[in-house]
């Protein structure tokens, strides 16, 4: 393989050094109020491969790490829903660099995003049927399929004013695609 540096080889398939407990520690506590993996990783002096690799192959730390991983969440949910209904006090009217006043800015898309996450009705739901409540059926169409440089594939070649373009619909010995498709 050429050689580019400390991109020669592949580590991400090699098992990453073994990790020190007060690392795998140092890691957690950070990970649990910054929920930011690569940022928890600089702070405890840890390859990241490492950390994916002991939550893969360590139940002690998967389970540390889905506390720490829930404690960050909630962390999270606590600052979404504090600026949603207390809100930021913002400066305003500067003067020789000093504030005028300050004004309390709230924010009405965290609060949706919040009430959507709490109260299942206010969710965004897509259902996709076909007519009458059916299974959706997609039908592909390859326009232009012939011999060429195109092959059909990309553009199909211009018409002739005489042509005139197909319906779209299914060739006659090619059956429907059927696709099921549920809410979310």
């Amino acid at each position: 393989m050429k050689d580019i540096g400390r991109y020669s080889e592949d580590t991400s398939l090699r098992k990453p050094k073994r990790a020190s407990r007060a690392k795998c520690r140092l890691f957690l506590e950070h990970y649990a109020t910054s929920a930011n993996i690569t940022a928890s990783c600089k702070v405890a002096k840890l390859d990241r491969n490492t950390v994916f690799y002991l939550r893969e192959h360590d139940e002690a730390f998967q389970e540390a790490f889905q506390k720490a991983h829930d404690t960050s969440v909630d962390a999270l949910v606590a600052e979404v829903r504090r600026r949603a209904l207390d809100g930021v006090r913002e400066p305003t009217g500067w003067y020789k660099g000093e504030p005028g006043g300050y004004i309390q800015r709230y924010s009405d898309n965290l609060l949706m995003f919040e009430v959507k996450r709490q109260i299942p009705e206010y969710r965004d739901r897509w259902e996709v049927t076909g007519a009458g409540g059916q299974p959706l059926q997609i039908v592909l169409a390859a326009y232009g399929a012939q011999e060429g440089p195109n092959k059909g594939y990309k553009n199909p070649p211009p018409l002739s004013k005489e042509e005139k373009i197909p319906a779209p619909g299914p060739a006659a010995e090619d059956p429907p695609i059927e696709v099921e498709a549920k809410g979310v």
